[in-house]
């Protein structure tokens, strides 16, 4: 019979129930069918085979116990040896059965080697391919293809290598890795690389592709990751490079944001950055949006010029974006203060809770940190401004201006500003303070001035080191403040060291500690109620002062060396410091001027072991004050040495109601007209210098001993009363 074209195998899978399974070509011995289990050549006693000869097969049934189990896969085949069983015999009978089966079994093997060919690798019709090398030649190597598309062998290290041995590659950058793609934006499966991966964006990722190479423009790149990552939540990861940027990066967040910059990843702002137009401006329209940036430096030195606007580097203007970190970043907007490129490095208004710390700014033509709330009290709240360095800043190294509360200015380092940190409420129609701010442990050197206190309320300011202060941007010593309380209340000026260099000659009205009233669009404002204390002075012209305006400050317990000038102070302030005279110590106390009719302050001096106590109107009297519960002097006891004469005076009188000197007491002397004639007791004297003698004619008097009777002045010689 003739072969028909068949197919000489057939998979099942088992169920560890069905025992027969069919197969659907012609076999001619049983012998022919080879039985796999899973891929495993089963021996022919577990089995039996029917349909032999039939043209569409039969089946093979497998006796009990050896059943294929739920999922074996079962695979009957028809294997046929490439060999010939019957032997012609010369001028023997030739059966047509024997030669039809005899050829029917040389077609089905021809089948059969189909089959197995269809499995193998091979190159089209009509083409040829080189042979392999031998098998100790391509023992562990990698089958690749040539120029030529013939095969070859290859450790897999060439340009030709093989896909995994590229993929393992660590020493060619466009190998390993690199050959994978990855797409931040793609969801990718669950716990795989992709995923992992996407977690940290990049703008040198897909789609974005930033070049970072100082040549290219990278804000559109740098925008759209930032706006990406901003959206869904995703940390951004910055890798080294210089970033160009010609125009303002900003950005709407809606899901937090976080920015890490690796060291060496700088974003450069060119020339072409509009005038006025700030470099970073994430915005929020929703929600508490939480802000990070971490490293990075920003160098805004090509700027153009500010005309009307704020082109600060980084600015954030939004009460939906809080929780604001930033941390070890460089930010630079000119060289020196001279400059004028862009405006603050940052500007961070109206949100709250800031945490800026570890971080360096330079040439700001305002502010290296302007911190701002607005003009209600619900803003502004809550900011730690620490350990930072501020360099070459025009106006200001750090302001918190407008309303805030709890701002805490610690631990930085100031040098080459105008002012070197300034803390202040709210100053308009509001006239609402900051409050319970501090400016602790800062260090201020080379500024015109060092720390202001403006429209605050409870604000601490101790334990900051102000150095040679008052010198403007030229170099040259001006009248300025190295602390300065403008308007304020109820604040607190502790422990502060205020020196200039031996080698800077201090302006005559620099002051180190000053209160004073601030006016501000026509309200305002005094300082009151303020305690200045323990703050060491070394070198000023002015050590402490206060205007007519202040009132109810307290100056205790400081100390000063090397001024020209120790205080200026209000009349109902108490004061006691102490000031040094080349060895001599002077300590001061009282009520500057209130009582006394003196221009200076009563004090203690120490000079050996001899102590005085006393009021000072010129260097030839000394003075022992009786005071008041209102630290009034009321009483005075004192020796005048020009005049060689103790005296005592009451109720602040500037003249003596008595004096003594060696020879016995000296009565007081007036006219007959000046004889006081209120509030005078009975039975006290007086000197009538133009009063008339017994004898003495009308306006010849030549003076006369008198006493009050209780209603007139009685002239001694006469008992009649006194008259010119």
């Amino acid at each position: 019979m003739s072969v028909v074209e068949q197919n000489p195998f057939n998979e099942h899978v088992g169920n560890g129930v069905t025992s027969v399974f069919g197969y659907t070509f012609q076999l001619l011995d049983a012998d022919d069918l080879k039985v796999y289990l899973d891929g495993v050549l089963q021996p022919t006693s577990i089995y039996s085979v029917s349909g032999i000869g039939n043209q569409a097969g039969g089946d093979v049934t497998f006796t009990p116990g050896n059943i294929p189990a739920s999922g074996v896969v079962v695979l009957l085949s028809r294997e046929i040896q490439l060999a010939r069983d019957t032997d012609y015999q010369y001028a023997g009978e030739l059966r047509e059965a024997t030669l039809d089966e005899d050829f029917n079994r040389l077609w089905q093997a021809l089948q059969g080697q189909r089959a197995i060919l269809n499995g193998a690798v091979r190159a089209p019709y009509p083409e040829t391919m080189t042979p392999l090398p031998a098998q100790a030649a391509r023992a562990n190597q990698f089958l690749v293809f040539d120029a030529s598309g013939n095969l070859q062998v290859s450790a897999g290290t060439g340009a030709d290598a093989g896909l995994r041995a590229d993929l393992a590659d660590t020493t060619n950058p466009a190998n390993g890795a690199a050959l994978v793609g990855f797409n931040p934006t793609l969801n990718y499966v669950a716990a795989t690389l992709g995923a992992r991966n996407a977690e940290i964006v990049s703008p040198k990722d897909h789609p974005w592709l930033a070049k970072g190479d100082n040549s290219t423009i990278d804000r559109a790149a740098i925008e759209a990751c930032f706006t990406y990552a901003a959206s869904t939540g995703k940390k951004v990861f910055v890798p080294p490079g210089v970033y160009l940027l010609d125009n303002t990066v900003a950005w709407p967040i809606a899901s937090g944001f976080e920015v890490e910059c690796a060291p060496g990843a700088i974003f450069k702002a060119t020339a072409a950055v509009p005038v006025d137009a700030k470099l970073f401006f994430p915005t929020a329209t929703s929600g508490s949006q939480r802000f990070k940036w971490v490293g990075g430096f920003v160098d805004g030195r090509l700027l153009p010029p500010r005309n009307v606007g704020a082109p600060d580097l980084l600015y954030i203007n939004s009460p939906n974006i809080k929780f604001v970190h930033i941390e070890a970043s460089a930010w630079v907007v000119n060289n020196d203060r001279s400059g004028n490129a862009g405006d603050s490095c940052l500007f961070l208004a109206e949100g709250e809770d800031y945490y800026v710390h570890r971080n360096y700014f330079q040439g700001a033509v305002d502010a290296g940190i302007y911190l701002s709330g607005d003009s209600t009290e619900t803003l502004g709240r809550r900011a730690i401004i620490g350990n930072n360095i501020f360099i070459e800043c025009g106006q200001v190294g750090v302001i918190s201006k407008r309303q805030f509360q709890e701002h805490v200015i610690d631990g930085n380092i100031v040098d080459r500003c105008g002012v070197g940190i300034v803390m202040g409420g709210e100053a308009d129609a509001t006239r609402l303070p900051g409050k319970r701010g501090a400016i602790t442990g800062n260090r201020i050197r080379r500024v015109t001035r060092g720390i202001e206190i403006k429209v605050s309320d409870g604000a601490v300011v101790t334990g900051n080191s102000i150095e040679d202060w008052g010198i403007n941007a030229a170099g040259t010593s001006v009248n300025d403040v190295a602390i300065s309380v403008r308007g304020s209340k109820a604040c607190v000026v502790v422990g502060n060291s205020i020196r200039i260099d031996p080698s800077i000659t201090p302006a005559s009205g620099a002051t180190a500690i000053r209160c004073n009233r601030f006016t501000w669009g026509g309200a305002d404002y005094d300082s009151t109620a303020n305690l200045i204390g323990m703050n060491n002075i070394v070198r000023t012209g002015v050590a402490f002062a206060e205007d007519a305006n202040s009132n109810n400050n307290k100056w205790l317990d400081n100390n000063a060396t090397d001024y020209l000038t120790l205080a200026t102070l209000n009349s109902n302030t108490l004061s006691r410091f102490v000031g040094w005279e080349g060895t001599r110590q002077i300590n001061y106390f009282g009520d500057s001027g209130a009582g006394p009719v003196s221009t200076a302050d009563a004090f203690w001096e120490k000079n050996g072991e001899l102590i005085f106590q006393y009021c000072v109107p010129n260097t030839n009297t000394i003075q022992w004050l009786v005071g008041d519960q209102n630290n009034n002097a009321v009483g005075r006891f004192g020796y005048s040495n020009a005049a060689d004469r103790w005296f005592w005076r009451a109720n602040g009188s500037p003249s003596s109601a008595m004096e003594m000197n060696e020879y016995g007491p000296i009565i007081r002397s007036f006219t007959v007209a000046n004889l006081p004639t209120t509030g005078v007791a009975a039975g006290l004297l007086a000197y009538a210098s133009n009063g008339r003698k017994a004898g003495e004619g009308a306006g010849a008097g030549t003076g006369v001993l008198v006493f009050r009777d209780g209603a007139n002045w009685i002239a001694v010689d006469t008992g009649a009363p006194v008259t010119a």
